[in-house]
């Protein structure tokens, strides 16, 4: 037999072979159990994911991803209406001091004229007028 070999292979390359044939061996003996485990494994989960069972399982877990993304989202939605609600609140209030602001400063500029300041405070009484009356329009509409 080893001639035949020897006639099949020649002698320099035989030395060569014969490695590359334990290298090969040795790794399919030290890799082999941890290859068919993880075949077997695959297997197994792939025969499980075809059972109900398995689908059930693989449903609940998307269904529970969902549940927690829209819990998640809610708790958003929540929080973003609280501070709109807030600033709604606050641009009210705010809009309502610069009334009773300007409402001040044309009373202000009406005790002036009394006092007989007609300068600008005519053009400015005139301009803080328009600007309320534009106000109530506003608030009309």
């Amino acid at each position: 037999m080893e001639k035949k070999i020897l006639e099949l292979i020649p002698a320099d390359q035989f030395l060569i072979w014969f490695l590359i044939f334990l290298v090969v061996a040795f790794f399919i003996y030290k890799e082999w159990p941890e290859f068919w485990k993880r075949v077997q494994s695959k297997t197994a989960k792939d025969q499980k994911d075809l059972t109900i069972e398995g689908r059930m399982d693989s449903i609940e877990k998307k269904l529970d991803s969902i549940e927690s993304k829209l819990e998640r989202d809610y708790d958003r939605i929540n929080i973003l209406e609280l501070e709109f609600k807030r600033s709604k609140n606050a641009m009210a209030a705010s809009q309502k001091e610069s009334e009773i602001m300007m409402r001040a400063m044309l009373n202000v500029l009406k005790s002036l004229q009394e006092l007989g300041s007609n300068g600008s405070t005519n053009d400015s009484q005139v301009e803080i007028q328009n600007w309320l009356n534009e106000q109530s329009h506003k608030t009309m509409e």
